[in-house]
């Protein structure tokens, strides 16, 4: 049974095993304060949705360790389902406790609808940058589609320029070879963009593997993109200049 305490209350009130009374909860529910419970980790299940799909293992051991100590501090955010509980955001939270040996995870539990829930999950992982770059467009481009929304009205809600939303979600146009290095965490943001510079595939990747193999900063490939149009542009001159018919003496 889950147990619940008041959100605002202290570490104490947050931590505590004791049930809040049915008083107690009516009365922190109409000060519009949110409950948090006590949910066990095996009723938790992570939402195929969450736009975070890669988790690195060494990370989760080093928060596994801090919530061995000290517990978690931060409730995760769940849906209620119909016999489980789906995890809206702190996926990460949920998957280091289940590694620590918690049996149970502070939650907040919000009846919101799937929109709701998917704006959330994709606004925690973006304002916590937990995406990579290829992970936060596509989660950029899923609210876009499935919810007919404008990139100013998405912008608007995750709070970034819209220029900087759209220049995201260009990056699905990258080579596929290119979006799986970002995936394994071996290309940064500002990368994936000056790579969009290049417009040969094969150029492309290579300019990804230069990045990762000689540490090719984003100047290098803007500097180097610059110079072979500037070649390109000096051939094209040469080749359109009219042949002068030579003298015969």
């Amino acid at each position: 049974m889950a147990k619940k305490t008041g959100l605002g209350k202290g570490l104490d009130a947050l931590f505590s095993d004791k049930p809040l009374t049915q008083a107690e909860e009516e009365k922190i529910l109409k000060e519009g304060e949110e409950l948090v419970q006590n949910i066990k980790v095996i009723e938790i299940e992570p939402n195929k949705e969450q736009p975070r799909k890669h988790f690195d293992s060494e990370s989760l051991e080093d928060l596994a360790k801090s919530i061995k100590r000290y517990g978690v501090i931060q409730p995760i955010i769940v849906n209620k389902k119909d016999n489980y509980y789906m995890i809206v955001a702190g996926e990460r939270r949920w998957r280091a406790s289940k590694i620590a040996g918690l049996t149970e995870i502070p939650c907040i539990v919000r009846d919101n609808d799937e929109r709701k829930n998917r704006e959330i999950a994709l606004i925690e992982n973006i304002q916590r940058e937990d995406l990579n770059p290829i992970e936060k467009a596509r989660g950029f481009k899923q609210l876009l589609d499935e919810y007919e929304l404008t990139q100013q009205e998405l912008a608007d809600m995750v709070g970034i320029s819209r220029s900087a939303l759209a220049n995201t979600v260009r990056l699905l146009n990258l080579d596929q070879r290119i979006m799986k290095l970002a995936e394994e965490g071996k290309l940064l943001e500002c990368h994936c963009r000056s790579l969009m510079a290049i417009d040969d595939v094969e150029k492309q990747y290579k300019a990804a593997l230069r990045i990762i193999e000689n540490g090719d900063t984003v100047r290098d490939i803007e500097r180097k993109v610059k110079n072979t149009r500037e070649a390109r542009s000096l051939s094209l001159i040469h080749i359109s200049e009219p042949t002068r018919p030579r003298l015969i003496s």
